[in-house]
């Protein structure tokens, strides 16, 4: 380094028989440098040229004397030209280059592995400043960004990795970041925060700053855990770059800390430019949820690769974290409320109001040919509409289903002080003609019953064939 065009590799492997020697000579490269850095993933080497803060990339070929291919990246949008000294170069692991000035300036970098110039951005000025400096960065350390120019989640992650109410979040567990462009931006709103914020309510960001930005999402539909449904939720976004950008949402239906596991990523959405009206983020839901609070998340990117992870970094956009809640997938009755329908026990419409019958929807479990909807309360909306026990038969309930789910049993006329001999007549048929038959002979008198050496098993069943024989129209 210095004015050296030479680098030298030195094997560093303590066991190996070449170790502290050198064994690689690369010739050629860039001389007036201080230091340099690999790129995390295309093990590039990146300098920068102390003269004029010029960009350089360095590449060679295998072997052990060789020499190098030096591509100018040219000087970075935003990096001031003239001799400076950058002692310390190091990467994050998204790929931001960092530039340690002696001077104190501390400058990052984007884009210096793709086409276009690359992009300067700086993260301070008050840095301590050294007459020699040297610098090295953790592999996995998050990115370095100035205050306020990129946006975090906020589902709660109160320790590392992931668990129960434990999610990936801040900046330290490599949770979701955006950096903060204009014209790309989930609901009204996007404030910048430091990758620290986050609580059970997942409102941390929202509420810490100015403005309020967390406003994507109006309400979220009801969400029960009846498994196999489409469930949408209707986001808010704008989009003013001028190219598609890529919406899509996460929900963590088994509650287990994360969104990686089978249905809990929506389906992508692609945003066009200058859209109208809400995005309709689509998830099918999972067998075996649960009921609870758990943690929705969405991501806005004009990249479709950072939008479809749940974390990590993305370079335009936002990220919104909410807290939502799974229902148990229930129907209800729709009797009068007088019989105890509705789901609230004692109110005002009859003081000795139970909870109304209800039943767990249970998939291939069901009355008549049509599967149940889901009813939030009895009759339907918790209001008995029509005062007949039709309200959950004639709409779809608060959750899904088919709506119209009623129409699978007919009841018998009810014949006028008979009501249950005339729906036992319906239900056990028995062969007419022989009940008709000893009905006459009963009538006659040439049948005689004794009663009192009967069991009161017999008793029941003679009870319930007499009821036959007087609910069957006679013989004569």
């Amino acid at each position: 380094m210095g004015n050296s065009t030479t680098i030298y590799g030195i094997d560093i492997t303590s066991f190996s028989p070449d170790y502290l020697t050198v064994i690689k000579t690369i010739t050629n490269s860039v001389s007036g440098i201080t230091d340099f850095a690999f790129h995390p993933t295309n093990g590039t080497l990146y300098t920068i040229k102390n003269s004029d803060g010029t960009v350089h990339e360095i590449s060679w070929p295998t072997g052990a004397n060789v020499t190098a291919t030096v591509t100018s990246r040219g000087v970075p949008t935003g990096m001031p030209t003239g001799t400076t000294s950058y002692g310390a170069m190091f990467f994050a692991k998204d790929g931001s280059f960092y530039g340690y000035r002696n001077d104190g300036q501390i400058y990052r970098i984007t884009n210096v592995s793709g086409t276009g110039t690359p992009i300067a951005t700086l993260i301070t000025s008050s840095a301590t400043s050294v007459s020699t400096n040297d610098g090295a960065r953790c592999a996995l350390a998050p990115p370095i960004y100035p205050p306020n120019t990129v946006d975090y989640g906020d589902a709660p992650d109160t320790a590392d990795d992931t668990g129960t109410d434990n999610y990936r979040t801040k900046a330290l567990d490599d949770g979701p970041v955006h950096e903060i462009v204009t014209g790309l931006r989930i609901g009204t709103n996007v404030d910048g925060d430091s990758g620290s914020l986050q609580n059970t309510a997942a409102d941390a960001d929202d509420t810490t700053g100015t403005p309020d930005d967390e406003d994507g999402v109006a309400t979220f539909p009801s969400l029960y855990t009846d498994a196999g449904v489409s469930y949408s939720v209707p986001v808010q976004v704008t989009n003013t770059t001028g190219s598609d950008a890529y919406l899509v949402g996460y929900i963590d239906f088994n509650k287990d800390g994360d969104f990686e596991d089978a249905n809990e990523k929506s389906t992508i959405v692609s945003v066009p430019h200058n859209p109208t009206g809400n995005q309709s983020v689509a998830f099918t839901t999972p067998a075996e949820m649960t009921v609870g609070n758990t943690y929705a998340r969405f991501r806005l990117s004009s990249t479709s690769a950072q939008a479809e992870s749940s974390v990590g970094t993305a370079t335009s956009g936002e990220v919104e974290d909410y807290q939502i809640a799974i229902a148990l997938a229930l129907d209800y009755g729709d009797a009068p409320d007088t019989y105890g329908t509705d789901k609230i026990a004692n109110n005002s419409s009859n003081t000795s109001d139970p909870v109304g019958a209800n039943h767990k929807i249970t998939p291939g479990l069901f009355l008549g040919a049509t599967t149940p909807d889901i009813d939030a309360n009895g009759f339907v909306d918790g209001t008995d509409n029509n005062n007949n026990a039709t309200d959950d038969d004639a709409a779809i309930g608060s959750g899904t289903g088919n709506g119209s789910d009623e129409g699978n049993l007919t009841l018998p006329t009810i014949i006028a002080g008979q009501p249950a001999i005339q729906f036992l007549k319906a239900i056990l048929p028995f062969p007419t003609r022989l009940l008709q038959l000893l009905l006459l002979l009963f009538t006659l008198g040439l049948i005689l019953i004794r009663t009192e050496n009967l069991t009161q098993q017999n008793i029941r069943v003679f009870q319930l064939v007499l009821a036959l024989m007087v609910a069957t129209p006679p013989l004569i």
